[in-house]
């Protein structure tokens, strides 16, 4: 059974995915990030000033939280720590779901 997927043109044609990847990675899998077991110590640059707090979530979600009284926004991100070389063998372009 082939995957479809979306069609770049605006045709009624979906274009045909094949079930298998065409070719093999040439990397080894990427190992597991590790977690931590206990509290952290953030190395921090000597100049940083600011709060900086780690905390893991009930989902398992590890965060630093870094307050910054003289900043006029607030600010987000996120690593997820996986690529390309970290997809499932049967769902490649899913790495960053998981």
């Amino acid at each position: 059974m082939s995957r479809t997927s979306q069609n770049p043109s605006n045709t009624s044609h979906p274009i045909l995915l094949p079930d298998e990847p065409m070719m093999e990675s040439p990397f080894p899998p990427c190992p597991p990030i590790p977690v931590a077991s206990g509290p952290v110590d953030l190395i921090r640059p000597p100049t940083d000033d600011r709060e900086h707090k780690y905390l893991t979530l009930p989902n398992g979600l590890e965060v630093i939280v870094v307050s910054d009284p003289k900043a006029d926004k607030a600010a987000a991100s996120m690593d997820v720590g996986v690529g390309h070389l970290s997809d499932p063998d049967n769902l490649p372009g899913c790495a960053h779901f998981w």
